[in-house]
């Protein structure tokens, strides 16, 4: 599972200094059983972002996803499936899935990116939803929107409820 994780803000006592502490992600996946790795990238939502511009970010992938026998690769969202989609690339073998719980362009484009990111963001969107082997929406809507919007129905997909109601 590759996911985009923001490191814990923490406000030591007696300094007044923020910081980030990275191990709050380690822990949260430990106590779910996962065994976590944390790989830093630092232009990660940088819009041509490429296997070959972060070639310490995807070995690293590629070594844990020989080391621990893993067959599935799945992103998070937009940003984790171009990463991933370059593990893919060097890992035939492997299922590439991407979990579709958000637009991001549409998103960005609310927050006022610049007309140029919402266009490069749709075309990310339409070449990973054709690249990847199975995509995961959260609901009907949200797979009826892709495929409406590109026309293209994904090739293979699943429905996976969002977890998060206002009844819990």
């Amino acid at each position: 599972h590759i996911a985009c994780l923001v490191p814990q803000p923490k406000l030591p006592q007696n300094t007044g200094e923020l910081f980030y502490d990275r191990t709050y992600h380690l822990e949260e996946f430990a106590r779910m059983g996962c065994i976590p790795h944390l790989i830093e990238v630092n232009d990660f939502f940088r819009m041509k972002a490429t296997a070959e511009s972060v070639p310490e970010v995807t070995g690293s992938l590629v070594a844990i996803v020989d080391r621990h026998n893993i067959d599935v690769v799945h992103a998070e969202a937009l940003y984790c499936a171009r990463i991933a989609a370059a593990v893919k690339k060097t890992r035939t073998f492997v299922c590439f899935s991407i979990d579709w719980h958000g637009i991001a362009p549409e998103e960005s484009r609310m927050g006022g990116a610049h007309d140029n990111r919402v266009r490069a963001l749709e075309e990310e969107e339409s070449i990973m939803l054709a690249a990847s082997d199975i995509n995961i929406f959260v609901s009907e809507a949200m797979c009826g929107h892709y495929s409406k919007k590109y026309s293209n129905p994904s090739k293979s997909h699943v429905i996976v409820p969002c977890c998060v109601t206002d009844q819990r």
